[in-house]
C-alpha cells in the first residue's frame, strides 16, 4: 500500500477519536479550541471519603503485558552476557597457555 494513503487513513481515524481537553468536544485539538472551557463538577476528596458512592470508578482497561517488554530486555541482556562470556573464555584460554609456557 502507498505510504501516503496509509498515513491519510491513520489521520482520518485520529480526527474522529481526538478530543479537546479544554471543552471536551471531539473534532479538534486543545490548541485549536475557541470554545469556553468546560467545567466538570466533581466531589471533593473529603466528600468522597464520607460518601463512597461519590468515588469515580477506576479505569478498567488492562495495562500492556509485561511479556513483550520482558522478552526484549532478556534478549538484550543475553546478547550482552554472551559477549562478556566469550571475552572471559578468551582470557581463561590465555592464562592456561601462559601456564604451559612456564612448565
Amino acid at each position: 500500500m502507498n505510504p501516503a494513503r496509509k498515513r491519510a487513513r491513520q489521520n482520518a481515524s485520529l480526527e474522529s477519536s481526538r478530543q479537546c481537553q479544554k471543552c471536551l468536544q471531539s473534532g479538534h485539538w486543545t490548541y485549536e479550541c475557541k470554545n469556553t472551557p468546560a467545567y466538570r463538577v466533581r466531589a471533593s476528596r473529603s466528600q468522597q471519603l464520607r460518601n463512597p458512592k461519590l468515588r469515580q470508578p477506576f479505569n478498567r482497561e488492562k495495562p500492556p503485558t509485561k511479556d513483550a517488554t520482558t522478552t526484549s530486555k532478556n534478549q538484550t541482556l543475553s546478547e550482552s552476557s554472551s559477549s562478556s562470556d566469550s571475552s572471559s573464555e578468551d582470557s581463561e584460554s590465555d592464562s592456561s597457555s601462559e601456564d604451559s609456557k612456564f612448565d
